[in-house]
């Protein structure tokens, strides 16, 4: 049986958790600015924070080794394909009620990027890169200078002219001016900076942690001196860095926890295991929730109602996984 490392498992619960509820905020709107400031928090931090485990995770299981498991990870590829096709699908059909063949074909193709879905296909063309380039990354890995030098290229990258991409179907790898999208190259710093400290076993570094609370200060002034965000669609430069203070920080966290005996521990640690499931099941979920319950006919406070409504979610989330695992042990034990 695989080791996993439970640090990483809480990182990604936690960001699950928060981006479930952050979701339930964002399908269900409400005009006060605490619940607003949250949501923006969720939206910086979630992606991210993905892309930093997956880099972490990516070492660990894939990197290290001699040679790298090109099955596993084509495997890895068509689930996550899979899982984009039915939240895309689902946003379209659920949410959106569009029942076009030409509107869906265009979601088949990736002309049309459908919503809440966007991180899904980044993930999708993530696992293609590192099945055509994994070696190349591993070689970057084992040179601190060509670190560096990746991480600046990637940040760089954002000042290019989303004007000039083509076609939709890039926005995915580099952005696109007008498609929401997590271009994977001008957030790769995320990915190759989780991959160098798993390799590294880097914990606590007083420079990175100087260097990432800088780069959270600057969106955070910014934001408050011009009292809005920087741009998240194409992502801008500060947008990208913003989030490295609080990534780093849910690291250090998750690291903390993880050598801690709490009861919630276990059930963080589950919902890190299933990030992918939690987010089609809790995707599915808010699509067809809010043509069944109107804003205007909640009678709870709007607090109470996003809190019930997360931890059902995560609830249904949770369930849906444990009926899946004792089925496929029932199956496999016969």
């Amino acid at each position: 049986m695989k080791k996993r490392h439970e640090n990483i498992d809480l990182m990604k619960g936690i960001i699950t958790i928060l981006m479930i509820t952050a979701h339930v905020i964002q399908f269900f709107p409400n005009n006060q600015t605490g619940f607003r400031i949250f949501s923006d928090y969720v939206n910086l931090t979630t992606f991210s924070g993905f892309l930093f485990c997956f880099g972490y995770a990516c070492q660990i299981a894939y990197f290290q080794k001699q040679l790298l498991p090109i099955n596993r990870i084509f495997i890895v590829f068509l689930k996550i394909l899979i899982a984009y096709y039915i939240s895309a699908f689902g946003f379209e059909l659920f949410f959106l009620k569009i029942n076009n063949i030409n509107t869906l074909l265009s979601v088949l193709y990736f002309e049309r990027i459908s919503g809440y879905s966007e991180f899904l296909l980044s993930f999708v063309f993530l696992y293609l890169t590192i099945l055509l380039c994994g070696s190349g990354i591993k070689k970057i890995l084992t040179n601190n200078r060509a670190v560096l030098i990746t991480i600046v290229c990637s940040l760089a990258l954002t000042y290019i002219n989303y004007k000039k991409i083509p076609v939709p179907q890039l926005s995915p790898l580099i952005g696109h001016k007008q498609i929401p999208s997590f271009p994977i190259i001008q957030y790769f710093s995320y990915f190759i900076i989780g991959a160098f400290m798993a390799k590294n076993k880097i914990v606590i570094n007083k420079k990175l942690c100087t260097l990432t609370i800088l780069s959270s200060m600057a969106f955070t002034i910014y934001w408050l001196l011009k009292d809005k965000l920087p741009h998240r669609f194409p992502p801008s430069l500060l947008w990208i860095i913003g989030g490295y203070g609080f990534i780093y920080g849910y690291f250090l966290f998750s690291n903390w926890l993880s050598k801690k005996r709490l009861c919630l521990k276990s059930i963080i640690s589950y919902i890190g295991q299933k990030t992918l499931s939690c987010l089609v099941i809790s995707n599915l979920i808010l699509f067809i929730l809010p043509h069944h319950i109107k804003q205007e006919s909640i009678m709870l406070p709007y607090f109470v109602f996003c809190l019930i409504a997360s931890l059902l979610i995560i609830g249904i989330c949770i369930g849906y996984n444990k009926i899946k695992t004792m089925i496929t042990k029932i199956v496999y034990s016969r």
